[in-house]
């Protein structure tokens, strides 16, 4: 069909549609309310015209209009086929890529953003290159798109300290070692306070129902009848929290010092509902612990 019905175009309709290396015949403006499709044309070496689209089901051709007085005008983009931006096999292949370039990946920003990209291609592909929409395929992979922005929307929060409550800058600076949800995570079941009086937080040979972070502060500590200084920034009560044995040394606080507590019971709870929160802990304590081993050592050299 090189332009509209008879019955849609006016009489003496003065539009010409000469044929070039590459152009469109096509009907700019005719009274009705029918829009026909557009036809594109293409010279071949030889000098004759042929169509340059060879079917219905290799080409996409959007078809919208609007009303200018009595006189209606159609416009055509074609986005796909040939001749077009891209082939259906061009964009299946690109979007199979793009997702084996996402399984490869072992940054996880960057495997979840490609893995969009992909999933958006083949969106593209099963709505608007197919002649009938996939629309069971197309919103298969927008679930699966949306569970993975999901995730990068955690992950992007979990790794940023913007959400973490100016009041707590200092200690997440002081404790370091993990991740801003992560220490979130921790702070949400703590107390935090400064001592008034000198307290006793463990008792040689019991076992604590708390664990401690000593921000800053003097402490001393007494074990078989030998007492000695500790340094702020450490935790008091980590063995007995990670093994449940008593505690192998008596631990007290002076007046104004400063700590953060947790109750052992719900802090274990907690931890063992979120095992990026339990590792992370795990790990600072651990390096607390090497710390401690190697101050030790020092002492008595």
């Amino acid at each position: 069909m090189s332009g509209p019905p008879a019955h849609c175009k006016p009489p003496g309709c003065p539009h010409r549609h000469p044929v070039g290396q590459e152009m469109r015949a096509r009907t700019s403006c005719w009274r009705g309310k029918a829009i026909h499709p557009v036809v594109v044309l293409r010279r071949s070496p030889r000098g004759r015209v042929k169509p340059l689209l060879s079917g219905q089901d290799q080409v996409m051709v959007r078809q919208f209009g609007e009303q200018d007085r009595a006189c209606w005008r159609q416009r055509e983009v074609i986005m796909f086929g040939e001749g077009g931006w891209f082939s259906g096999e061009q964009l299946v292949l690109l979007g199979a890529v793009v997702q084996t370039m996402a399984m490869l990946s072992r940054h996880q920003i960057t495997l979840r953003v490609t893995f969009i990209t992909g999933s958006a291609i083949y969106i593209a592909f099963y709505l608007l290159v197919l002649p009938t929409p996939l629309w069971e395929a197309a919103f298969a992979s927008l679930a699966m798109a949306t569970a993975t922005f999901y995730g990068l929307v955690v992950l992007l929060v979990s790794r940023s300290k913007l959400f973490i409550p100016g009041s707590l800058m200092d200690l997440y600076h002081t404790m370091g070692g993990m991740e801003p949800g992560e220490f979130r995570s921790l702070m949400r079941s703590s107390t935090r306070r400064v001592v008034e009086t000198t307290e006793t937080l463990t008792q040689e040979g019991e076992v604590p129902d708390r664990l401690y972070f000593i921000e800053s502060g003097s402490m001393w500590a007494e074990k078989n009848s030998q007492e000695f200084t500790l340094p702020p920034e450490v935790f008091i009560g980590e063995v007995a929290f990670l093994t449940g044995k008593p505690a192998s040394a008596t631990v007290r606080v002076a007046p104004g010092a400063r700590l953060v507590e947790w109750d052992a019971a719900t802090l274990k709870r907690r931890v063992q509902r979120n095992s990026r929160v339990r590792l992370a802990l795990e790990a600072r304590i651990a390096e607390d612990l090497a710390g401690k081993v190697t101050r030790a050592v020092n002492s008595e050299t």
